[in-house]
């Protein structure tokens, strides 16, 4: 196993585990970590931290029970990233965009099939095991539940593993409050596409730019992270502001080939257009805070000729229109020229 996660979640077990009346150090073997955002544990050591306490207190379903009583505020930067976010869908992008603040094992791809949006995660760089699966999905849907609010009874319609079906089913079934397929193709939660615009408990469009930058940095930092990934990202911000964020103009930023470039991006797995919409999604939302500039000025900002090609974007980013995100700023109103 190659994976390495946050120590955020070792900490979560040991409070569940003293909860429970268990010296979490005597049953996993350690010690307590020291609060971190860049603090790493290798996947394996975690696995076998959760195996432990699963035996120690008799419960194969560990993995989902220590999923289930995980809160936003308990994930660091990203947890309080997505609790700030003003939708569903915005919530998703930075889920994608920073999970590796917590959890560097295999990335999620969020995409759309049909009327469901579906968050996959294949195995291309370490296989966690049953139980670290059960334990990040069964996390992903409480923090989910507990921001969307009423809606949290639509969450999910669907969730399968990768893993065989254990002895007992019922407990996934009844936490899930769904469908459980398991020997899947891919780990996979699906929800219906329709939520991606359902606004969140406690959007701060402010406080969300300010964790954003600080989530971007945190990444650059991680131990093992990709400097060309870092250098990409800054490449990209270059050229949006620059009015060109072409494939073309990034390889000039970055002093290669367009098809290095391509190669580089297909051998890390990275798809351009995707890297190209964070970054402008990032930027986009920082420019409508300022109420004083024009939707039509924030377009031209991003690269695009077109206000309503930028409206489309951004609708599709965050579930809501330039308008109607800008219209949720607390103690703010749009101006009348935009």
């Amino acid at each position: 196993m190659r994976g390495h996660i946050s120590t955020h979640w070792l900490g979560l077990l040991f409070d569940y585990l003293a909860k429970r009346g268990c010296d979490a150090a005597a049953v996993t073997g350690l010690k307590r970590p020291q609060p971190g955002e860049l603090s790493r544990m290798p996947s394996q050591r975690w696995r076998d931290a959760l195996e432990a306490a699963s035996q120690a207190l008799n419960d194969p379903a560990l993995g989902l029970h220590l999923g289930a009583s995980v809160q936003l505020r308990q994930l660091g930067v990203l947890g309080y990233a997505i609790s700030v976010a003003p939708t569903m869908a915005a919530a998703l992008n930075r889920l994608q965009q920073f999970d590796r603040l917590v959890y560097q094992i295999d990335p999620v791809h969020v995409h759309l099939e049909g009327q469901m949006a579906v968050l996959d995660w294949y195995t291309t760089v370490d296989d966690p095991g049953q139980i670290v699966d059960e334990a990040a999905i069964a996390a992903l849907v409480a923090c989910a539940r507990e921001v969307v609010g009423p809606a949290a009874q639509e969450l999910p319609v669907q969730v399968s593993f990768v893993n065989t079906a254990p002895a007992n089913t019922a407990p996934y079934e009844e936490y899930f409050g769904c469908e459980v397929l398991f020997n899947a193709p891919t780990t996979r939660v699906s929800f219906p596409a329709r939520l991606l615009p359902q606004a969140l408990a406690t959007p701060d469009p402010a406080l969300l730019a300010i964790l954003d930058q600080q989530a971007s940095l945190l990444l650059d930092q991680i131990p093992g992270q990709d400097p060309f990934e870092s250098a990409l990202r800054r490449a990209l911000a270059e050229a949006i502001a620059a009015g060109d964020p072409s494939l073309v103009r990034i390889s000039e930023h970055m002093r290669c080939a367009p098809r290095t470039l391509q190669r580089r991006l297909d051998e890390r797995g990275l798809k351009f257009q995707k890297l190209l919409d964070d970054s402008r999604r990032q930027l986009a939302e920082q420019y409508l805070q300022d109420t004083s500039i024009p939707l039509s000025e924030v377009a031209l900002l991003l690269g695009y000729s077109e206000q309503s090609a930028f409206t489309r974007s951004f609708k599709r980013w965050c579930g809501l229109t330039p308008r109607s995100w800008r219209s949720r700023l607390p103690s703010q109103k749009s101006p009348n020229h935009a």
